[in-house]
């Protein structure tokens, strides 16, 4: 595989977007599952079913 500096450095910081992005989501989710507010839960639900 033959990558330029470029291509890996691009590849390298989406990466660590994609990772901050899922431990944030991971985050929201123990918090609001933490408060037990059902509405919350559910809202959150609703909102992650709608980004995929």
């Amino acid at each position: 595989m033959n990558y330029t500096l470029a291509q890996m450095n691009a590849f390298l910081k989406a990466e660590a977007r994609i990772d901050r992005e899922r431990l944030l989501a991971t985050l929201t989710v123990v918090s609001i599952g933490a408060q037990g507010d059902k509405a919350a839960i559910e809202r959150l639900q609703r909102e992650l079913r709608h980004e995929d």
